[in-house]
């Protein structure tokens, strides 16, 4: 697993949209009452390949994938990727 984390807000937000309209389906969401405000969370998928997204206000963006999607979003979007610690 990949993983590349302090992503502007805006950034964040506009790589979910775009994988969207691209035919990704949102599989899971994050719905407290906090959403979008100090926390938010999303998990993409499409075919067998999942993208997992969660934002907070005081790191903002955070993407994980595995590499060969990191390799693209990486180039596309200018986002440094790195190993996971969590694998």
């Amino acid at each position: 697993m990949k993983v590349a984390n302090c992503i502007n807000t805006e950034l964040w937000n506009r790589i979910i949209d775009n994988l969207l309209q691209a035919g990704w389906s949102i599989t899971r969401k994050y719905d407290g009452f906090d959403a979008g405000i100090d926390y938010n969370a999303v998990v993409l998928e499409k075919d067998d390949l999942k993208i997992e997204f969660t934002w907070d206000n005081w790191f903002e963006g955070e993407i994980r994938c595995e590499p060969q999607l990191s390799e693209t979003l990486g180039l596309k979007y200018a986002v440094a990727f790195s190993d996971s610690a969590e694998g």
